[in-house]
């Protein structure tokens, strides 16, 4: 028999498409299903094709439903007895939501009416955007929250951190499966292997064209008369402190690159120039996943301030490509980095410091990044890969590959 998921995705498909985040098999781990329905919440959508890689080898279908009009709207009802037949027609052998909202309500509460496992992943705690940014997040989120942690069959949590989250509200079963970030991917391209032109293209962002080699295929050199430079990856949202990262290398002597966008962006390029630094800071808005690997390689450290996370995946990426990570103490940052990296206070100070003892120690950087390197490697794509299918399979009751 085939197997089939339903998936209730965070976003539209056509934003991960826009953002250039279409990971391999992300609805389909190792592949385990034959079919990856995914119930878009939107009057329309990516079509298949486009990210037709999140399912792997499955045949890929998207269902466009159309806005949850809200428990409180007259149309509710009507368009839960729609989504259902639509879920009864196509008979998923488990359902995922990947958030505990109303988009994670609905699937769970549909598959408790198809009698069919359903799994909840947790990426933040709700909690903690409503102390930080309350504006950013529903006053019926509370309701959905509870309802959806309590029957979910398990909630996977993307750090352990989450966890204690998920229990307060009531789930019976938490998991913890960190996001997937493939290590391979930054092994590939040593840092100290791009010449200095190819190295300045990239974080001028020029076109490049650099090799993937194996490192033990290409010849080592020193660079020289190159900026040093501190690596920023995240949105401009008001989640994040970028100006907590700008102010604190403004007296340095470091290049400043920021990848990233949002509604605080301009704001911090004003900074910058109050700050009579705009040759030294750099802004590029977006890079595809694809290419992301080479900002990382073409960096000596990596910094990041945020006010709460529920995992932060560039702290991860950064530490597969053997860079010495600043980052803030806040949970569960810690946990991530496991030792191998600087966490300090959102202060422009405190990250200075940390910056500037890296900058004049070559041999700290070294062996930072080589233990982030290892701390990732233990956190391999492949082994939350794993974790998820197999987890899937326990669910479904389904014996044929354990």
């Amino acid at each position: 028999m085939p197997r089939t998921i339903c998936v209730f995705p965070n976003d539209p498909l056509q934003a991960y498409h826009r953002k250039g985040e279409v990971k391999e098999r992300y609805f389909n781990p190792l592949n385990l299903f034959d079919e990856v329905h995914v119930i878009s919440l939107y009057d329309d959508d990516a079509p298949p094709e486009q990210v037709q890689a999140m399912a792997g080898d499955a045949a890929m279908f998207v269902h466009c439903v159309g806005a949850f009009p809200g428990l409180l709207q007259w149309r509710s009802l009507g368009y839960r007895r729609r989504l259902l037949r639509l879920m009864q027609a196509i008979r998923p052998d488990v359902v995922r939501a990947y958030n505990a909202l109303g988009p994670g309500w609905l699937a769970v509460t549909t598959a408790k009416r198809l009698r069919v496992p359903s799994v909840v992943s947790l990426h933040v705690s709700y909690d903690d955007q409503r102390t930080f940014d309350p504006h950013t997040i529903a006053r019926t989120s509370l309701f959905f929250e509870r309802q959806c942690l309590r029957q979910a069959d398990c909630v996977v949590c993307v750090s352990a951190y989450l966890c204690d989250y998920a229990r307060k509200y009531g789930a019976r079963r938490t998991e913890v499966i960190y996001n997937r970030v493939d290590t391979q991917r930054y092994h590939t391209l040593a840092r100290w292997h791009v010449d200095t032109l190819e190295r300045w293209n990239v974080l001028t962002c020029q076109p490049v064209n650099v090799p993937t080699c194996q490192p033990a295929n290409v010849p080592t050199c020193q660079r020289a008369n190159e900026d040093f430079t501190v690596l920023w990856v995240g949105r401009f949202q008001s989640q994040k402190c970028p100006a907590v990262v700008i102010q604190a290398v403004a007296d340095l002597d470091v290049r400043l690159v920021m990848i990233g966008d949002g509604e605080q962006r301009k704001a911090m390029e004003v900074l910058v120039k109050r700050l009579e630094i705009q040759d030294r800071v750099t802004f590029i808005p977006s890079v595809p996943n694809s290419e992301i690997p080479r900002y990382y390689r073409s960096a000596d450290v990596f910094a990041i301030a945020t006010r709460y996370e529920g995992f932060c995946i560039p702290v991860l990426e950064a530490m597969a490509a053997g860079l010495p990570v600043v980052a803030s103490d806040v949970p569960p940052i810690p946990e991530i980095l496991g030792g191998t990296g600087y966490v300090v206070p959102n202060d422009p100070a405190a990250f200075r410091a940390a910056i500037k003892r890296l900058r004049s120690d070559a041999s700290l950087r070294a062996e930072l990044g080589r233990r982030a390197r290892e701390r990732a490697e233990s956190l391999d794509a492949s082994i939350m890969e794993q974790r998820e299918r197999d987890l899937y399979l326990e669910l479904i009751g389904d014996l044929r590959e354990k």
